[in-house]
C-alpha cells in the first residue's frame, strides 16, 4: 500500500496538512509529514544559512528514519522545489509526486527563477530588517513565520530518474507554478 508524505510550503509548517492527514488516516492510509528546518514547529531553528538542500535533507530524513517506500510525495508551493530535489535522491522510494499549487522546477532552476517580478521584489524587501529571512507576504495568516532567503535562490538538481516518476499537478491558484 502507498504511503503519503506531505511537505509544506514557505513560511508555513507541517500543521498546514493536519486536516488532510487526519482524513486519510481515518480512511486507513499511512501518512507522514516533514517539518522543514526553521519553519512551523521548527521556527526556533531558523537562521539565514538554511538552504534548499537542508530542506531536502529534512524530507530524506523522514524517508530513511521510517524506511518508507512506495511513497506518494505531496508538496505545496515552495514544497514543490523540495519534493523535486527529494525525488532526485530517493527516486527508487517514490511512486508519485503531487504538486499542489506548487513550483515545478526544471533541472538547475531555483524558485527565484520561476517566481514573478513582484514576488522577487518581496523576497528582497521583506528581509531588510532581518537579513536572509523573508517575512510572509502582506495579508498572510499570522501563524506564518520568516523563510530563509537561500532556500529560494538555490537551484534544484534533478536527474533522468526523476523524469520517470509519475507526477500530478493540482493548480488551484492559476499561477505559473505546477
Amino acid at each position: 500500500m502507498a504511503v503519503y508524505l506531505f511537505v509544506h510550503g514557505a513560511w508555513g509548517g507541517a500543521n498546514n496538512w493536519s486536516g488532510i492527514i487526519k482524513r486519510l488516516r481515518l480512511a486507513g492510509q499511512e501518512c507522514h509529514y516533514a517539518s522543514l528546518t526553521g519553519l512551523g514547529e521548527k521556527v526556533h531553528q531558523v537562521h539565514p544559512g538554511i538552504t534548499l538542500s537542508d530542506h531536502i535533507s529534512d524530507v530524506i530524513g523522514v524517508i530513511d528514519h521510517y524506511n518508507l517506500t512506495d511513497i506518494i510525495l505531496v508538496g505545496h508551493s515552495y514544497g514543490g522545489m523540495v519534493i523535486s530535489g527529494v525525488a532526485a535522491l530517493r527516486h527508487d522510494h517514490i511512486r508519485t509526486l503531487i504538486y499542489v499549487d506548487a513550483f515545478l522546477p526544471e533541472d538547475g532552476e531555483a524558485l527565484w527563477d520561476i517566481a514573478d517580478d513582484p514576488s522577487r521584489k518581496h523576497y528582497i524587501d521583506a528581509q531588510r530588517d532581518a537579513p536572509g529571512l523573508v517575512a510572509p507576504f502582506p495579508g498572510s495568516p499570522p501563524h506564518l513565520t520568516r523563510h530563509p532567503l537561500l532556500t529560494l535562490t538555490e537551484p534544484v538538481q534533478l536527474n533522468d530518474e526523476t523524469k520517470s516518476i509519475k507526477k500530478h499537478l493540482l493548480n488551484f491558484l492559476n499561477k505559473r507554478k505546477a
